[in-house]
């Protein structure tokens, strides 16, 4: 693959990158009509950490994962990098999905510059394998999904860093070395892979004569010792952050459905850790089953050791074994696989178990590494050509399907119902993918076939969270409350350590008016999550049902203060302070409301009449009134009006009031009542 054809000569120095970028940017143009969809939207849309009126640093001293989602995950660089398009572009998804495949373009560019340096003189083979790498349909999960810009950042940084780290002369090394590893693992975590690259080199296993040995023979150790003491030292501070806002736990809130190698034997850990490896290959040749989930029970564990995953682990102690043996004779090999390798590792769960069984977003720069050595393994295979373009011929049909497949694999993104139902298509005995489907299927209407997918869901695993939420969620949509208590209770006691269950089936018991058992919900969910809005908003209601006045204003203030500015909280808010008779609050809270809407009729009449019966002196009152009944003329504002103009004895504006056109359009009945009430104070 490669030939001997000679680009530069036929397209310029400048006509390959060209080339290249576009190959990594045209199969992703669908994205741009992508939604926010799956971990998007609660990592981004629904992160109130990332309000516009949440102070900017508040995107890097919380976790990733917000409020009760928390993944023991800390990725301040690409949490900022959220947080500064939401202040630019608003919730609108295209911006985000434009800067992903410019990103995903320039590590692309970054990939062909590193083959470039490592198999020099080779130009053609290197921008065939990284043309490869740019159009591969495994990368849609890193690229399409929003949330996968953290491998590309990690990938971006962790590349310039390596590329520094691979160049002494290099004028900007220290800044790339120290910058880019920073920067790297404050994207993703994962990029601790670059720190076991950068150990193979030091340790001699890549054969490219930086190792420890070969820099004390050349007199070079002290130097480049330096640059290894910078990379541990630009890891430190991001991990001294992490301890303090998420613990050193690599995932806490990791479960058996996201990941079933969680409390597995270490034997069936390690063979289904093995098994996943080779379904990475797998995939990177074929792609043609892919699926943004893989949790229980789409990859079963694996406890055969003669099956699979023991045919895997073996495979891969013997391919470590002899390339580091061969790593002489055979460098470029040896680097592929060890790149692979280095990457790899820490999110492989061989060496301790993470957050998910396997992404296709995890393989993202791994895949390099696996995509140089088949290219290089295939490449001898073909022969010495006589034909300078038959590189050329072989690569287009592959980049082609490669393409094609990349951008058919787009449109199962463009929504999560889309995106879920590809992934119950390729893998049924997805738990959280049938759950989740029946999710999104409830938000179109389609609640009978919502039904079917969330039994399925808890037909394969019965624990799933996901699907007991949904079911009970369905089931109280369609009125089966009995059925929805006992689904939520169900929930409620196998995750007592969860806040959506609790949250459900207090919003159960406040349908049923059913205040005390809704507020002991609530109360639980809080005692877990104090700072969960919506528990306070349900604590707030269940009080007020119960005529706890007072406490539930403080609720109220509580939400409200969580929600930042709810016209919609302050509205319940004031009803409460004024059945909790704290009327100085209640007027103060009025007057807010009118200075973000004047024009609200409702609001008015209410000034008015709170004005009416607590400050009769104040004209605030009077004015409050004849705006309601300008805005909105009827019975209940024409009253609290006339109310004002007879407490103050102003008989001649209440006369006037009483025969003008606005009091005529009234119900003989109300006009009546209205003239009735004049005539107490005042003589016709």
């Amino acid at each position: 693959m490669g030939g001997g054809f000679d680009w530069k000569g036929c397209c310029g120095p400048t006509g390959p990158w060209l080339a290249l970028a576009l190959i990594a940017f045209l199969p992703y143009l669908g994205a741009l009509t992508c939604d926010f969809v799956y971990d998007d939207v609660g990592i981004i849309v629904e992160n109130d950490f990332l309000e516009s009126d949440q102070p900017w640093w508040r995107s890097v001293t919380e976790p990733y994962w917000p409020g009760p989602h928390d993944a023991g995950l800390y990725r301040p660089v690409t949490t900022l990098s959220y947080r500064m398009q939401l202040d630019l572009f608003g919730p609108r998804a295209m911006p985000f999905h434009l800067l992903n495949l410019i990103l995903h373009a320039g590590v692309t560019l970054l990939v062909l510059a590193l083959l470039r340096r490592l198999l020099k003189g080779r130009f053609a083979l290197c921008w065939s394998i990284a043309a490869l790498f740019a159009i591969h349909p495994l990368h849609t999960e890193a690229v399409t999904g929003v949330v996968g810009r953290a491998e590309l950042f990690a990938a971006l940084f962790g590349l310039v860093a390596y590329l520094a780290f691979l160049n002494p002369a290099n004028k900007a090394r220290w800044l790339m070395i120290g910058l880019g590893m920073a920067l790297a693992i404050a994207s993703k975590e994962g990029a601790i892979g670059f720190g076991l690259l950068f150990g193979a080199h030091r340790l001699g296993l890549m054969a490219d004569g930086r190792s420890y040995a070969n820099l004390k023979r050349e007199g070079r150790l002290s130097s480049e010792l330096r640059y290894d003491l910078l990379i541990l030292a630009s890891i430190v501070p991001y991990l001294l952050a992490r301890a303090a806002v998420v613990g050193w736990s690599p995932d806490s809130n990791a479960t058996l459905i996201d990941n079933p190698i969680i409390g597995a034997p270490l034997d069936a850990a390690v063979l289904t850790a093995a098994r996943v490896l080779a379904l990475g290959v797998w995939l990177t040749i074929w792609p043609s089953r892919l699926s943004a989930d893989y949790s229980l029970d789409a990859i079963e564990l694996e406890r055969d050791l003669l099956g699979l995953g023991g045919l895997a682990f073996v495979a891969l102690i013997a391919v470590t074994a002899v390339l580091i043996a061969r790593r002489n004779r055979r460098p470029a090999l040896s680097w592929s696989f060890g790149f692979y390798l280095a990457l790899m590792l820490p999110v492989s769960n061989l060496l301790y178990p993470i957050g998910t069984i396997f992404g296709e977003r995890l393989l993202y720069l791994p895949l390099l590494g696996l995509l140089a050595g088949i290219v290089l393994l295939v490449r001898p295979l073909l022969g010495a050509s006589p034909r300078p373009l038959w590189g050329v011929i072989l690569l287009t049909p592959i980049l082609l399907l490669a393409g094609l497949r990349t951008w058919d694999r787009n449109r199962d993104w463009q929504s999560d119902r889309t995106l879920f139902a590809s992934a119950v298509e390729a893998y049924p005995r997805s738990s959280r993918m049938q759950s989740n489907l029946g999710t999104a299927l409830i938000k179109d209407g389609e609640l009978a076939e919502a039904e079917s997918h969330l039994r399925e869901s808890l037909k394969i695993a019965p624990f799933n969270s996901f699907g007991l939420n949904g079911l009970g969620h369905l089931l109280i949509i369609t009125e089966r409350y009995e059925e929805a208590e006992e689904v939520l209770g169900e929930a409620v006691k196998r995750y007592p350590d969860k806040t959506e269950p609790r949250q459900r089936i207090g919003n159960l018991y406040l349908e049923q008016a059913r205040a005390k058992k809704a507020l002991e919900a609530f109360d639980g969910l809080l005692a877990l999550e104090p700072r969960h809005k919506d528990g306070w908003i349900g604590r707030a209601s269940a009080l007020f049902m119960l005529d706890r006045f007072e406490e539930s204003a403080d609720a109220w203030a509580q939400a409200q203060a969580l929600a930042g500015q709810s016209q919609d909280l302050r509205r319940h808010w004031l009803v409460a302070l004024i059945r909790a008779d704290r009327i100085d609050e209640a007027l103060s809270l009025l007057r807010q409301l009118l200075a973000a809407d004047e024009t609200d009729a409702a609001l008015q009449h209410e000034l008015g009449r709170l004005m009416l019966r607590h400050r009769p002196d104040d004209p605030a009152g009077l004015e409050a009134a004849r705006r309601a009944v300008s805005l909105e003329p009827g019975p209940t504002s024409c009253g609290t009006l006339l109310d004002h103009l007879l407490l103050r004895q102003d008989c001649p504006a209440a006369w006037a009031f009483l025969k003008g056109p606005v009091c005529k359009a009234l119900p003989d009945s109300t006009q009546e009542s209205m003239r009735v009430r004049a005539l107490e104070v005042c003589s016709d």
